[in-house]
């Protein structure tokens, strides 16, 4: 996976634009004709930062039966985090003004597409 700039610069826009209204909302934005995959979050926690972010993504596996091959709302951070076709990401990270952490994530291609979550989302061996 490589970082991408213009996923960067658009995940930056939209951290700052979530840290001014204090929300968290997916955007569904594109790259060119193409759907992004992303994450959102707000973390309450003076020294978070982009592990932090990735780490409570991440702990949705907790929540994931890896059985169902398809989209799982409890989880769905976790699976797009872990989406082997994504081969591009962006990040953008915002301080709100009572110190919270927003962070936007954007992969390309996207993640969580129906049919595709058991080539997608492997079980650790």
């Amino acid at each position: 996976m490589t970082l991408n700039q213009e996923l960067m610069k658009m995940a930056q826009e939209e951290a700052d634009i979530l840290a001014k209204f204090k929300t968290l909302k997916k955007t569904n934005r594109k790259l060119g004709e193409k759907p992004l995959g992303e994450n959102v979050a707000m973390i309450i926690k003076s020294k978070a930062n982009g592990n932090t972010v990735t780490n409570f993504w991440y702990d949705e596996v907790k929540e994931h039966n890896f059985k169902n091959h398809s989209h799982q709302l409890v989880s769905e951070n976790f699976t797009q985090l872990v989406w082997k076709g994504t081969k591009e990401v962006g990040f953008g990270l915002a301080k709100g003004s009572q110190g919270e952490i927003l962070t936007v994530a954007y992969y390309y291609p996207a993640g969580n597409t129906k049919g595709d979550f058991e080539k997608n989302v492997l079980p650790a061996k």
